[in-house]
């Protein structure tokens, strides 16, 4: 787990979608023993610096570019993954523009982006 502009973030793998996901700890509600029979993966060697090129599957990207209200603004400051996407204007509005994974537009519409 790391903290990054006041948040705590937790990495980790992510079954369903075969891939390192970061969580806000914030944003957990609960975690469970799985009783599945999913056999466990040992990422002892991923770390921060090197997950991408680990943990690597086949994904189809979408463009996205996005007008932001000062309001959708706010709610992606707060985001790491948004950060090299968002463009903030001087009256607060802005805009993300760039590629994201196509698994990940449901997440996106959580937001209050428009």
């Amino acid at each position: 787990m790391y903290a990054s502009n006041g948040l705590w973030y937790c990495p980790a793998y992510r079954f369903l979608r075969r891939d390192i996901r970061i969580f806000r700890c914030d944003r957990i509600h609960s975690a469970v023993y799985s009783t599945s029979e999913t056999k466990p993966i040992n990422l002892q060697h991923v770390h921060l610096g090197n997950r991408e090129s680990i943990v690597k599957v086949e994904q189809e990207y979408v463009s996205l570019n996005v007008e932001l209200s000062i309001e959708g603004v706010q709610s992606c400051e707060d985001e790491l993954w948004s950060v090299p996407k968002l463009h903030i204007r001087n009256d607060g509005t802005g805009w993300l523009d760039g590629d994201i994974s196509k698994g990940d537009v449901h997440f996106l519409q959580s937001f209050s982006l428009a």
